[in-house]
């Protein structure tokens, strides 16, 4: 198959790009003629792990809304005749509308990554997506069971949307990982410090003020927390007169995956979350996880087996959950390890779910 792997944005470094990446190399590997598009210059350091038979392109968007890109994207469509596209993040839906009109032998597929309500407030896009929806125009798919049933339910359609959940490349410690160990050993108290580590953007989605003061308020216990992402809204510095002297911030690195080797248990605070790219690498490294119960997080982490889930957002329960993982015995903690890594080959390898996108589109 001849298949369009379309992204808003410039390929940035957030959990969808991340996919698109994986997803597209993974289809190529299996025999298809595949392309990545993005709107604007891709990110050099995300573009580079694609694949050298994956074609990569850019449409040149301009800022503000572009007119223009419509038709340009329409242009390229019927120019390249994919059999399929694959599109994803809400910004790229406006744009698409004309191109899902007029091109007839193409099927077109829509991921959805976030929070329905979220990823489109606007009620009358709503209605034009239900349109497409029913027509079988464009066929949705959900990353996570939540996200398939919100949509049924927001977008009042007959059936669920399929889902299929992200998935992940089996990753490798890379040639920076002693000197990432150096580190991380700095930030223990002793040998028996109990290194955390949280992976995202610092916005408020993330809840990073409350992961702050959960860490705040366990000063006396013998732990450590690296919070590792870009921060766009300037937060460690709003931050800095609160935050504990067992938290560092690392920043955005390239090399995660060796942070996450060399920590005991990986945490995640948010508000809310698709299904979070960060936590599936996690379960590649046999990390148990801590999480709060939102968005497709249930539908990863099942609360004693594989990790911990709090009742709420709220950080007295949040805390509660990290005592009782403190409190745990090394036995269970073992076995979570590897129920997590387990869990991730039989569910969440991007070989796996490679596989069932093809069968998707085949089955439209």
């Amino acid at each position: 198959m001849k298949i369009l792997q379309l992204i808003s944005g410039d390929l940035g470094q957030g959990g969808a790009e991340r996919l698109v990446i994986d997803l597209a190399n993974a289809q190529a590997e299996m025999g298809h003629d595949v392309t990545v598009c993005s709107f604007r210059k891709p990110n050099q350091q995300m573009a580079s792990q694609l694949l050298p038979n994956v074609r990569l392109c850019d449409m040149g968007k301009h800022k503000g809304f572009d007119c223009s890109l419509i038709f340009r994207i329409y242009r390229f469509l019927k120019k390249e005749s994919f059999d399929i596209v694959n599109c994803h993040l809400p910004a790229l839906f406006p744009y698409l509308i004309f191109s899902l009109f007029f091109i007839k032998k193409t099927k077109f597929f829509y991921t959805i990554h976030s929070d329905v309500l979220s990823e489109e407030p606007r009620k009358c896009m709503r209605n034009i997506r239900r349109y497409f929806a029913r027509s079988g125009k464009l066929n949705f798919v959900g990353i996570s069971k939540k996200i398939g049933v919100d949509f049924q339910q927001v977008y009042n359609l007959p059936n669920p949307i399929p889902v299929i959940y992200n998935g992940r490349k089996t990753q490798k410690p890379t040639s920076t990982y002693q000197d990432v160990r150096q580190t991380v050993e700095s930030f223990k108290k002793n040998e028996n410090t109990k290194v955390f580590v949280a992976v995202g953007r610092m916005t408020k989605e993330k809840n990073f003020d409350m992961l702050v003061s959960a860490f705040s308020m366990l000063a006396d216990r013998n732990i450590a927390l690296m919070i590792i992402g870009r921060d766009p809204d300037n937060f460690i510095d709003k931050h800095k007169d609160v935050t504990p002297s067992n938290t560092h911030y690392i920043g955005s690195v390239p090399n995660v995956f060796d942070y996450l080797l060399c920590s005991d248990c990986f945490i995640m605070s948010s508000f809310y979350e698709g299904l979070p790219i960060s936590m599936i690498e996690a379960m590649n490294a046999s990390l148990p996880i801590i999480s709060t119960p939102v968005g497709g997080i249930p539908d990863i982490v099942e609360d004693g087996v594989n990790g911990y889930l709090s009742v709420s957002v709220n950080v007295d329960d949040f805390i509660d959950v990290i005592n009782h993982y403190l409190n745990e015995d090394d036995a269970q903690v073992k076995k979570i390890k590897v129920n997590n890594h387990q869990k991730y080959l039989n569910m969440f390898s991007i070989d796996k779910t490679a596989e069932s996108y093809i069968n998707l589109y085949l089955s439209r």
